[in-house]
């Protein structure tokens, strides 16, 4: 549950990054970087015979999770603001969410009303004055779906394959350099701009950090903390990046956000991590009392 309070407090400042510090550059060069860079950071623990094992989820999960939505995600900064990128991630958590009912093969309404809350909450932080920029939202919501896709995928198909011995980690190696591959057809297409590309240390720098840290560990630490926890609550989680990337775009590039709706949804965050985390203690006490009688 740490790991996943955490990592959506840096990625929280990576959306600042990307459109502070490095608009201008190829979207299509920086998802290469990020994950090329990520992939060099787990490069120690790489071997050949994790792929053999788990090829086809180490694919999807590559190519998808991490490839096609860093291609999308990177792109709708082009006609998005922070604030509206952030905003327009509200949906991950129904994804999220509809997609872990999926894969277990059951469906609550009560805990789908908890995840409709949360979305509905996070809604009213968007300014509707703003005029809609249709190509950028169908971009970062394709990116949510490939991001939901990947997660609810890794805790229900590949970390229950994980064969007796082989660390998350170790996989990890494996699904970094896929989803480098993944992206490298779209750079290469580009190849003009990267000849004409011009980068600051200062760029350098910036690109070197989201790829170690928001990207290489930060997606690690998140699929790890997403394997312990029920996916409603991994769906809720998903909306604690946009109160934290909203917090930085008003404290770094001065954007103009309505502080009163953010703490509104953090409250019906809070409370409802509150109930999931009661209600899974409880269910427990339940589950002890059936076995001792």
């Amino acid at each position: 549950m740490f790991e996943l309070f955490l990592v959506s407090i840096i990625w929280g400042f990576s959306f600042v990054i990307i459109k502070g510090k490095l608009t201008g550059l190829d979207p299509f060069f920086l998802a290469f970087v990020r994950l090329f860079i990520g992939s060099l950071v787990f490069l120690p623990f790489f071997k050949i015979k994790f792929f053999k094992y788990l090829s086809r989820e180490i694919i999807f999960i590559g190519v998808i999770q991490y490839g096609l939505m860093y291609i999308f995600y990177i792109n709708s900064f082009q006609y998005l603001q922070v604030s509206q990128l952030a905003l327009m991630t509200i949906f991950t958590p129904l994804f999220v969410y509809v997609l872990g009912e999926f894969f277990e093969k059951k469906f609550s309404v009560f805990l789908l009303m908890i995840v409709a809350l949360n979305i509905l909450s996070s809604s009213i932080l968007i300014d509707i004055r703003v005029p809609g920029k249709l190509k950028g939202i169908i971009l970062i919501q394709l990116s949510n779906i490939c991001f939901a896709f990947g997660q609810t995928y890794y805790k229900y198909k590949l970390s229950k394959k994980i064969p007796k011995g082989v660390k998350q980690h170790q996989v990890y190696s494996v699904i970094y350099f896929i989803s480098a591959i993944a992206t490298l057809p779209f750079l290469l297409m580009k190849s003009k701009i990267l000849l004409n590309m011009d980068l600051s240390s200062t760029q350098v720098i910036y690109l070197i950090y989201l790829g170690i840290v928001p990207t290489g560990l930060g997606f690690y630490f998140w699929n790890k903390g997403a394997v312990k926890v029920s996916h409603t609550f991994l769906a809720i989680a998903n909306n604690l990046k946009i109160p934290s990337a909203l917090i930085f775009s008003i404290l770094l590039l001065k954007e103009e956000i309505n502080l009163s709706a953010i703490s509104i949804f953090l409250l019906v965050f809070s409370l409802s991590v509150i109930f999931l985390t009661f209600k899974k203690y409880t269910n427990l006490s339940e589950n002890n009392l059936e076995l001792r009688s």
